[in-house]
């Protein structure tokens, strides 16, 4: 579900008496799947390679910060 689909679910009479508290960190990760038509093959590729970057940008991030944690090298 998407920001917008979750803020209109929010503001629903469904939910008109709860009230809710977002989380500052995600408490679950779930996979995403892109899928497009044929003719966007393309933009697909375009957005694979995008999200490569991503990915590594985030792990060697991860990475380093654990490599320079001095809080383990007391232990």
């Amino acid at each position: 579900m998407n920001e917008y689909n979750v803020a209109n679910l929010m503001n629903s009479s469904f939910c008109t008496d709860e009230k809710f508290f977002p989380s500052e960190e995600p408490i679950t990760a779930v996979p995403l799947s892109i899928i497009l038509r044929k003719l966007l093959v393309k933009e697909k590729q375009m957005l694979d390679v995008h999200i490569r970057q991503i990915l590594e940008q985030v792990i060697w991030s991860a990475l380093s910060l654990s490599i320079w944690d001095d809080s383990r090298l007391s232990r």
